[in-house]
C-alpha cells in the first residue's frame, strides 16, 4: 500500500534462470479508493456505516467484506512464578525468574491456529521480556509445536480434541512478572469457510435485510460514498463463539477479474461479540414448539407405553441366549413392527462375544426390517432441509431423530458383524486379535459376569480382543499379535522407549506370517465386496472418524491392509478418548 508523502522506489529484476539483457515495458498506475476510518464492527449494533473516499482519479469499486479468522481470548487456568536455576543466570550472577502460564481450550474441528499475547508477542528485541516461549500440548501431554514473537508468521495445525498451551515469560524482576499473571491468550484459528457480510446502499435495506445491495459503481475524485453493513446472521456465527470473541477479516474495494490484484489491497475489519449467548439450536427464538397435551395427559395409553419401554429395557439384561431369544419373540408378537424393540435386539446380538452364523443372519434380517420401518430417503430429506421456521416440522423432529438413531445403530451393527466375518476367513495377513474379533472395551464391561468383584478397577476404554489368554499376553511380540498393555505403567519414559526399541529389533528377526493360518470355512463366506457395501451404507449416516465408528473403520482398514490408516486411528483414539495403549500397533507398518 502506497503511503502519502513518501518516496516510492520501484525495482525490477530478471529471474535467475534468464541470462543476458532484455528490454522491458511496464505501466504503473495508482489507486486512491479507501475507507475513511478503521472498520470496527460490534454485534450489538443494528447496522454499521462505512464511508468510502477517493482522492486521486475516477474509480469503479465494489465493497466486499469477508471474515476469515475467529479470535477467542482465553484466561489462564494456572499461573506460577519460579526462580530459575544456574543455567539461566547471567555472568554477574543476576537471579532470573519465570512466569509459567497454563491455558486450556477445545478444538471442535481441525484447523490452523495462532497464539498471541497482546502487547507482548508483537515485539522482539525491544520487548523488556527477554524470553516468550509458547508451547502446545495435547490432552495426553504430547508435544505438538511451539511459537513465540510474531505469531502471525507461524500457524499450528491442530486436529479435533482438547489441548493445553504453556507459556513462559522470563525476566529478572519478579514484581514485573506478577503483573502478567492474568494476561489473556488470544487463540486465533482460521474458519472452515469465510463469512461474507452483506453491504447495502441504504439504511432501510440494511435494517430490513431485503433492500438493494451495493453493486459496482463509480466514484469521482474528492467524492464520498456511504455504504451500510448489516450484522452477521445468527446461523452464520461459529458455534464456539463466546462473549469478547471477535472475527478478523478484510474489506476489498477493487472490481477486477484478477483476484490477486484485489488481494494486494485489503483493509482490516474486526467484528466483536460484546455480548453473546447460545440459543436453542432447534429454533431461531428461545421458544421451542411442543405438542399440546390434553388436560388429563397421563392416560392408559401412556401407562402402556411406559410398561412396553420397560420390557424392552429388560431384553439387554438377560444373559441366557435361549431365554433372551424367547423373550424377544414374545415381545415381537405383542409389539409387532416396533422400531425400538428391533434396535434393542440388534444391539443384544451384536454385543455378544461370539457371533454365530445364525445370529449374523438375524442381525442382517433385522437391519432390513429397520429399513422397511424407517424410510431412509424420507429421514435424509427431513434433516437436509431447514426446519427452524416450520411448526409442523418441529413437532415431527423428535420422531425423525428416533428413526435416524435406529438406522445408524442397525447399520453400525451390520457393518461390524460383516467385518468380523470377513476378517475371520480372509487369506490376507490379519492380526490375530482382529481375526478373532475385536470389540470395544465398553461392550466388554457391559457383558461381564455379574459376580465379578465390583471393586476391581475397570479397563480403560479402547479396542480390546474378545478373549486374550494369559499365554498370549506374556509371549514374545510378533507382527500377527495385536497385544495390549494396561493404561497405567510404573516405568519411566526412557525405559518405555528402550523397551519399544528392543521389541522393534526383535521384530526384524521374528516376522511372522498369518497367511498360512487355518481358516474356518464352515460358515458362509463374507466377501470384501459385501463389507464395502455395508461400510458405504454406514458412511451415508455417520462420519468415519466418529467415536462410534472408529472400531469399524479400523477393521475396514485391516481388511484392505491399510495399516498406516490403522495406526492413525489408534493414535486418534489415544489422544481423543484416553484409550488404552496398543504398544505393538506400530509394528503392523512393517508387514509386507
Amino acid at each position: 500500500m502506497v503511503r502519502g508523502g513518501r518516496t516510492l522506489e520501484v525495482c525490477l529484476s530478471k529471474l535467475w534462470a534468464n541470462a543476458g539483457e532484455c528490454q522491458v515495458d511496464f505501466d504503473l498506475s495508482f489507486h486512491a479508493v479507501r475507507p475513511l476510518k478503521n472498520l470496527e464492527f460490534f454485534s450489538t449494533y443494528s447496522l454499521h456505516r462505512v464511508d468510502i473516499v477517493n482522492s486521486l482519479r475516477y474509480e469503479e469499486f465494489l465493497p466486499t467484506i469477508k471474515m476469515n479468522h475467529l479470535c477467542q481470548p482465553t484466561k489462564p487456568t494456572d499461573a506460577k512464578i519460579e526462580a530459575l536455576g544456574p543455567r539461566d543466570l547471567f555472568d554477574n550472577g543476576q537471579q532470573m525468574f519465570r512466569l509459567l502460564l497454563t491455558y486450556s481450550f477445545n478444538v471442535p474441528k481441525s484447523s490452523s491456529f495462532q497464539f498471541a499475547l497482546p502487547g507482548i508477542t508483537e515485539f522482539l528485541y525491544e520487548n523488556p521480556i527477554d524470553c516468550v516461549l509458547i508451547q502446545v500440548f495435547s490432552s495426553t501431554k504430547q508435544y505438538i509445536d511451539s511459537t513465540g514473537a510474531f505469531p502471525e508468521r507461524k500457524s499450528v495445525k491442530l486436529d479435533k480434541g482438547d489441548y493445553c498451551v504453556k507459556i513462559q515469560l522470563r525476566h529478572k524482576d519478579e514484581k514485573l512478572l506478577e503483573k502478567f499473571r492474568d494476561i489473556l491468550l488470544v487463540v486465533q484459528h482460521k474458519l472452515a469457510s469465510s463469512i461474507q457480510m452483506d453491504v447495502y446502499s441504504s439504511v432501510a435495506g440494511a435494517l430490513t435485510g431485503d433492500g438493494k445491495k451495493v453493486s459496482k459503481q463509480g466514484i469521482r475524485p474528492g467524492q464520498t460514498c456511504t455504504c451500510y453493513v448489516s450484522p452477521i446472521a445468527e446461523d452464520k456465527v461459529p458455534k464456539n463463539v463466546t462473549t469478547a470473541s471477535y472475527l478478523l477479516g478484510s474489506l476489498t474495494l477493487g472490481k477486477t477479474a484478477d483476484e490477486s490484484v484485489c488481494k494486494k489491497v485489503q483493509f482490516p475489519v474486526r467484528y466483536t461479540f460484546l455480548e453473546w449467548s447460545k440459543r436453542d439450536k432447534n429454533a431461531l427464538s428461545t421458544v421451542v414448539v411442543e405438542k399440546k397435551k390434553a388436560a388429563n395427559s397421563f392416560e392408559e395409553k401412556e401407562i402402556n407405553e411406559s410398561i412396553r419401554d420397560h420390557k424392552i429395557q429388560l431384553l439387554s439384561k438377560i444373559k441366557d441366549k435361549s431365554q433372551a431369544e424367547e423373550y424377544f419373540k414374545k415381545l415381537n408378537q405383542e409389539y409387532a413392527k416396533h422400531l425400538p424393540l428391533i434396535v434393542a435386539e440388534i444391539k443384544r446380538l451384536s454385543d455378544q462375544k461370539e457371533c454365530s452364523l445364525k445370529e449374523r443372519e438375524q442381525i442382517l434380517s433385522l437391519t432390513d426390517e429397520v429399513r422397511e420401518l424407517a424410510d431412509y430417503d424420507k429421514v435424509l430429506q427431513f434433516f437436509g432441509a431447514k426446519i427452524e421456521n416450520d411448526e409442523g416440522d418441529l413437532l415431527a423432529k423428535q420422531d425423525m431423530e428416533k428413526q435416524k438413531s435406529a438406522i445408524i445403530d442397525s447399520l453400525l451393527a451390520k457393518a461390524n458383524v460383516l467385518a468380523d466375518a470377513h476378517l475371520k476367513i480372509s487369506t490376507q495377513e490379519i492380526p490375530k486379535s482382529f481375526r478373532k474379533g475385536l470389540r470395544n472395551a465398553a461392550d466388554e464391561v457391559a457383558t461381564t459376569d455379574s459376580t465379578k468383584d465390583k471393586k476391581e478397577p475397570k479397563s480403560n476404554q479402547g479396542l480390546i480382543p474378545q478373549e486374550v489368554p494369559q499365554s498370549e499376553i506374556t509371549k514374545q511380540a510378533s507382527v500377527a499379535d495385536f497385544q495390549i498393555v494396561e493404561g497405567s505403567t510404573s516405568q519411566s519414559e526412557n525405559d518405555s522407549s528402550s523397551e519399544l526399541q528392543q521389541q522393534l529389533e526383535e521384530l526384524n528377526a521374528t516376522v511372522e506370517k498369518c497367511a498360512g493360518e487355518e481358516v474356518d470355512d464352515s460358515s458362509d463366506r463374507v466377501t470384501l465386496r459385501d463389507l464395502e457395501v455395508a461400510y458405504s451404507q454406514m458412511l451415508k449416516w455417520v462420519d468415519a472418524n466418529d467415536e462410534k465408528t472408529l472400531l469399524i473403520t479400523a477393521k475396514h482398514a485391516v481388511a484392505h491392509a491399510h495399516y498406516g490408516l490403522l495406526f492413525a486411528l489408534s493414535r486418534k483414539s489415544l489422544t481423543t478418548r484416553g484409550l488404552i495403549k496398543i504398544w505393538s500397533l506400530s509394528k503392523l507398518l512393517l508387514l509386507s
